[in-house]
């Protein structure tokens, strides 16, 4: 993985999405949620790419990846939920699902109370090219980046993780995603 990733590091001040933010002022029980997104990946000259996405939270622009909820009432399963809200979130219409990456889970506070959620990611590979970011849920850019440069502009912790799992499970795998033009990522 030093030969793929070189030198970079999380910042040393990183405080991740796990961080708990400021309680509100009232007691409500707490509610989980459960998510699911991708990690979208794609060869662009012979180099792999990680579609991100910029939108504005409390703290400010963050990048982050595609994510929604499992519509567990209509019986959605957790790798079509992941399908389902990267392609929308990205505007993509032709994602080949590789495989599952893990887990996350984190906790923040809203007028509802604490919210613990879940999120699974899977790795996926886009036959698309370009990205459209799904303004009517307050993202405001979606953008190929080359690894190295999707670790550096990951706003969370538990993003950055999975990406490096993708990219770990990526080199046990090669025969997966070949390019025979250039193996290296």
């Amino acid at each position: 993985m030093n030969d793929l990733l070189g030198t970079t590091k999380p910042p040393e001040n990183e405080t991740g999405s796990s961080r708990l933010l400021k309680k509100p002022h009232c007691k409500v029980a707490g509610v989980s949620e459960e998510s699911a997104g991708g990690v979208v990946v794609r060869r662009i000259d012979g180099r792999v790419h990680v579609a991100l996405l910029r939108t504005e939270h409390a703290r400010g622009e963050v990048w982050i990846l595609p994510k929604g909820h499992v519509e567990i009432a209509l019986g959605e399963t957790q790798d079509q939920a992941a399908v389902r809200e990267s392609q929308e979130e990205l505007g993509l219409s032709n994602l080949v699902l590789k495989r599952q990456l893990g887990s996350t889970r984190y906790h923040f506070f809203t007028e509802r109370g604490r919210i613990t959620k879940t999120v699974h990611y899977y790795l996926m590979e886009s036959l698309d090219g370009e990205l459209h970011a799904q303004a009517e849920e307050g993202l405001l850019e979606a953008r190929w980046m080359p690894v190295r440069e999707a670790l550096r502009k990951i706003t969370y912790a538990t993003d950055r993780d999975i990406v490096l799992r993708a990219v770990a499970s990526g080199n046990k795998g090669r025969s997966r995603m070949p390019n025979k033009a250039n193996p290296r990522v």
